[in-house]
């Protein structure tokens, strides 16, 4: 699937379906105020969202990701061998 869906955990109902992504999705993570979410994809990029809306704040290219780290408003992701 080339989509992130985000669950209410409490009512397991879908709050919303993140499309952007032109290949599959491998791996999520939330930074740690829970405002932005971070997608990797086969496609070769690194996709930012606002977790309130929905909506896509970024993307980054070039790079098949797998592992996330936010700290003070950078995200450093590796896979590859080089860390970004």
């Amino acid at each position: 699937d080339e989509t992130v869906k985000l669950w209410d955990a409490a009512s397991g109902s879908q709050k919303s379906s993140l499309e952007g992504h032109t290949d599959v999705v491998l791996s999520v993570a939330f930074d740690p105020d829970g405002k932005t979410l971070a997608s990797g994809s086969s496609d070769k990029t690194v996709k930012l969202w606002d977790a309130a809306s929905g909506s896509q704040k970024s993307s980054l290219e070039g790079t098949l990701q797998t592992r996330f780290c936010f700290c003070d408003g950078y995200i450093a992701t590796a896979l590859d061998r080089v860390l970004r």
